[in-house]
């Protein structure tokens, strides 16, 4: 009997502390399967209130906010709250934010959230924001 209960209590324990470190990171924009028509991308996540965020190397920190992109790194993160990825052209991807320790090392277990999103319709070229206008057989000036 008291074999058993320890290895239930165990089991209790392991289980507890997975459940823990999975809410320490959530991405809560963009949801799963968003079609996002920006070529930035906002996102919106939320930490666990006991998880203190800071710059790399940090002394009085848990650590910062990896992200990728298809498993490719694309930044980081240093504080709470929304943030943008600049330049993300056209097509599907899995954002993932990955809480890692004050010199970018993973824990064990991987803290990390992920979500599946479509980048859509960014123009083709940037020339709109200059005012530039490239019409089908000559160019003007938009004023």
């Amino acid at each position: 009997m008291v074999r058993n209960f320890q290895s239930l209590l165990l089991i209790l324990v392991f289980s507890s502390g997975l459940i823990a470190q999975g809410n320490v990171v959530q991405i809560n924009s963009p949801t799963t399967g968003e079609l996002v028509s920006t070529s930035f991308l906002p996102i919106d996540y939320s930490l666990a209130g006991y998880f203190d965020i800071g710059d790399s190397a940090c002394t009085n920190c848990d650590g910062f906010i990896r992200v990728t992109l298809n498993y490719a790194y694309a930044g980081t993160f240093h504080s709470t709250g929304p943030d943008t990825l600049q330049d993300v052209t056209n097509g599907q991807y899995l954002l993932g934010l990955e809480a890692v320790d004050p010199e970018g090392n993973s824990f064990d277990p991987e803290i990390m959230d992920t979500v599946n999103f479509t980048i859509v319709g960014n123009p083709l070229h940037n020339s709109w924001k200059s005012g530039i206008m490239r019409t089908g057989w000559s160019h003007g000036l938009c004023w």
